[in-house]
């Protein structure tokens, strides 16, 4: 079986073409299992908070499958930054969880 075969895709939301692919490459384990292994970078600027996945096997896709099965953390804020912009400043410091993964650079 070949491992190309197979994909597993996010959906974007309505009016955006570009899926993000979720598996780095996808393992067959057998008839009934297959292993995602995940990207180490997703690209999910595009995506919904809970994106609507596919899963792709040669020319056919799959999707009423996987509905609500996987949500994207939002970013949460510890503290609201107090911006005066009357005063000159030109930064501020954003402090809180799930606010981008400095490795995955483009």
């Amino acid at each position: 079986v070949s491992q190309r075969a197979y994909a597993l895709w996010m959906l974007p939301s309505v009016g955006s073409e570009r899926p993000v692919s979720l598996c780095k490459d996808i393992e067959w384990i057998s008839g009934t299992r297959l292993a995602c292994h995940i990207e180490e970078c997703l690209d999910v600027r595009e995506l919904p908070h809970r994106p609507l996945v596919r899963l792709q096997v040669g020319d056919v896709k799959m999707e009423s499958i996987f509905r609500n099965l996987l949500t994207l953390p939002l970013p949460h804020l510890e503290q609201r930054p107090e911006i005066r912009p009357d005063t000159g400043a030109s930064s501020f410091l954003l402090v809180g969880t799930y606010l981008g993964e400095p490795l995955a650079r483009e």
